[in-house]
C-alpha cells in the first residue's frame, strides 16, 4: 500500500465534519474510512499501516506534532495513550482549521473521550462518501 494514498485518504475523512471533534485511534479511523469510503479490499489499510505512513511524512508530522494546522480546511492533532497492562494507541483529533480540542477532549484525561460510535453508523449508498480523485490537499507553506 502506497503511503502517499493512505495520507491522502486520510486527510480527505479528516475534513469531514461527521469525523471531526472526538478523538479516536488509529484503527477506528483506518476501519471507517474502509466503511465510509466503501473501499475495494485491496486498498483498505489497518491503524497500523496509517501509523506508519503518517511517521514517514515528514511535513505533515512536523505539522502534526507542531501546530496542528495541515492546510486551509483543517487541523489534526495526535496524542499516544497506553492503558494498564495495554498496547500502546495512537489517537487522532480532526477540527476545521483554526480550531483546537474543546471541552473534556482537551484535558489531561484526554484519552477517557475516545470514541468508535461512528462504526455504528450504517453506511448505505446514500451516505456513502467518495473519495477525490486528484490530490486537492496541500500542505500550508508559512
Amino acid at each position: 500500500m502506497e503511503n502517499k494514498y493512505i495520507i491522502d485518504s486520510f486527510l480527505q475523512a479528516a475534513r469531514q465534519p461527521l469525523f471531526q471533534h472526538r478523538w479516536m485511534t488509529a484503527e477506528t479511523w483506518a476501519e471507517l474510512i474502509a466503511r465510509h469510503y466503501q473501499l475495494p479490499e485491496a486498498t483498505c489499510y489497518s491503524g497500523q499501516k496509517l501509523v506508519n505512513a503518517l511517521s514517514r511524512c515528514k511535513w505533515l508530522n512536523a505539522l502534526i506534532e507542531t501546530r496542528g494546522v495541515i492546510n486551509n480546511s483543517i487541523c489534526l492533532y495526535r496524542n499516544k495513550h497506553r492503558p494498564k497492562g495495554g498496547k500502546q494507541m495512537h489517537c487522532f483529533y480532526s477540527a476545521p482549521k483554526g480550531e483546537t480540542p474543546i471541552g473534556d477532549n482537551a484535558t489531561s484525561n484526554w484519552f477517557l473521550k475516545i470514541t468508535t460510535e461512528l462504526l455504528n453508523v450504517k453506511v448505505t449508498r446514500s451516505n456513502c462518501l467518495n473519495l477525490e480523485k486528484k490530490n486537492r490537499i496541500t500542505r500550508t507553506i508559512n
